[in-house]
């Protein structure tokens, strides 16, 4: 008895020296099927973002042009907050991280059909809820394709950074207060978003997009979205240039206009 006793003290205080990791810093929870990824989330999961955004690096990795990789997310309200996690580490993180959105990459479709997703309040870090690339402007950077800072380089000129992606459904709902603009999108070539609502958002713009090739939008709505400044240029599609660091923070500035919108 005494011995028990004494083991179940080590044991407690074994457990105040080493606490438990919170499972935050392993969010990866994905089934793979051949070229499908299916997150393993449900509605009220506080770590909803994190693991889409692991399934996504998942693809990242895995991805090619003959065999793109659809990520699929049941349907659900899901919130997304900002708190670290560690992420597919093969996609180049090595230490946890702060969720600052989705980061999509070549050969890859989102299909969230059936979910909504919102920001939660407060949200200092959060800067888009989809962009392409390596994290932006107060993120980690890491390397694609072999290049570190990849979305700044030469190798992410005219529309040859990204290619082949989809998002397809999901109401996005930005906060009145978020100034970031919700989508980004830059020097890409074949991009599809459909079936999408987008909703609210504090910035200039609800999507912007700059130097795409063959960027189509289909039967997707915009609304709800009430300009800070009633004489900016308040637009739900904003189809710019990257030449204005303060437009495309992480993009290459090479001035590529965009051609064949639908």
């Amino acid at each position: 008895m005494k011995k028990w006793i004494l083991s179940a003290a080590l044991v407690v205080f074994g457990l105040m020296l080493f606490p438990k990791t919170a499972h935050a810093e392993n969010v990866a929870n994905y089934s793979v099927d051949g070229t499908t990824v299916t997150v393993n989330t449900s509605t009220g999961d506080a770590w909803a973002g994190q693991r889409i955004e692991a399934a996504l690096d998942y693809a990242k990795v895995h991805a090619t042009d003959s065999a793109p990789i659809t990520v699929k997310v049941p349907s659900g309200d899901y919130t997304f907050n900002q708190s670290k996690a560690k992420m597919y580490e093969a996609s180049g993180y090595t230490a946890t991280v702060v969720f600052r959105g989705l980061h999509l990459y070549s050969n890859t479709l989102l299909d969230v059909s059936g979910c909504t997703f919102r920001m939660a309040d407060g949200n200092t870090s959060l800067e888009q809820f989809v962009q392409f690339g390596n994290l932006s402007s107060v993120g980690t950077v890491i390397s694609y394709n072999g290049v570190t800072n990849y979305n700044r380089s030469a190798s992410c000129a005219g529309y040859n950074g990204f290619k082949n992606i989809g998002i397809y459904g999901g109401t996005w709902v930005g906060n009145s207060n978020y100034t970031h603009t919700l989508f980004k999108f830059y020097h890409a070539t074949n991009v599809e978003l459909r079936n999408m609502t987008v909703a609210g958002g504090g910035a200039k713009h609800q999507v912007e997009a700059a130097a795409m090739n063959n960027f189509r939008i289909t039967n997707c709505t915009f609304r709800d979205y009430t300009p800070k400044n009633s004489t900016a240029a308040n637009e739900a599609v904003q189809l710019d240039v990257p030449a204005n660091r303060n437009l495309i923070v992480t993009g290459y500035e090479d001035g590529t206009p965009s051609q064949d919108i639908y």
